[in-house]
Parts: C-alpha cells; structure tokens; sequence
C-alpha cells in the first residue's frame, strides 16, 4: 500500500515455489493491475508486474559496508520486442575493484528466470555502469536485477516487471 496508495488489494494468498513462501498479492487502480509477492521469510518484496514503460531498482543494503555506497538497476521498453538495460555501482571511495552483474529475467508460470546476463568491472575506480539494448520475445514480464560489489562489500538490487507486447 505505501508504494501504491491508490491500489486495491483484491487478493492475498500464502504460495510456494521450489520450497520457497511468499506471499502473492494482487490489486488494481483505476487504470492497472498490479501483482506483488513477499517473500515469507525474510518480509522483503520482490518484484511487482506493471504495464509502466520502464522500471528502476535501487540497491537496499543489509548493513551499510565499508566500500560500497549505491547501486542501481533499470530497464526499459525499447519499442518492438527490445529492452533497454542496465545499471550502476558505486563504491564510497577509490575501491581496488568495482563490480556490476546485470540479469535480465522473464517472468513465466509464477517465477523468474534468467534470459541474459553480463558483467563489468572498473578497477582502481570508485564507479563501474553499463547499458545494453536486447531482443525479447514479446507478450512476457521482463525485469532486471543488478548484483553489484566493491571489493568484499557486495548488495542486489531489481527493478519491477515490465510487460513487453
């Protein structure tokens, strides 16, 4: 409800996928319909499906490390059946490596999978991003989840699915 104060929640339901609980949350507003799910375990929210263009997924960190400051993740429709995506990192300081591990995922039958990935790594540097535009087979949710590191400090962030027609 905090993320999307105008969304009426019109089902709630504990799930299981690969042993793993969540909890599967769908509303709607006046113009969408949006699906959530919360992991039961630890209470953090995984990815909603919207119909938005573009998405974007900021790094939550657990504790705050030493060397890494932010991360984030976007995606977006690139118009007949292509994303744009990609991310950054950045370290609080020159960090002897600094990491990004973009993935492309595709939501079908309840879960996530992986359809791309890459990597890129800055060294004696304080800042790594890429971009890349992809082909995607059209009528599917696609997000992008980023993990990112400097030195031994290392977070995840993901964006929200974003429908490809």
């Amino acid at each position: 409800q905090d993320k999307y104060p105008d969304t009426a929640i019109t089902s709630l339901e504990l799930d299981s996928d690969w042993g793993s609980y969540f909890y599967k949350i769908e509303g709607v507003d006046d113009q969408k319909e949006y699906e959530a799910r919360i992991d039961a375990q630890n209470e953090k929210m995984e990815s909603v499906l919207t119909e938005e263009d573009k998405a974007e997924g900021i790094l939550e960190f657990q504790t705050k490390g030493q060397y890494l400051q932010e991360g984030q993740t976007i995606i977006g429709n690139a118009g007949k059946g292509k994303v744009n995506a990609g991310g950054n990192t950045t370290a609080q300081k020159v960090v002897d490596e600094v990491k990004i591990a973009v993935i492309i995922e595709q939501y079908n039958n309840g879960s996530w999978s992986q359809v791309y990935t890459w990597r890129e790594v800055a060294y004696n540097d304080y800042v790594v991003s890429t971009s890349k535009t992809l082909e995607v087979p059209r009528g599917y949710y696609y997000r992008a989840r980023g993990i990112h590191s400097a030195n031994t400090d290392v977070g995840n962030s993901f964006t929200d699915g974003i429908w490809m027609d």
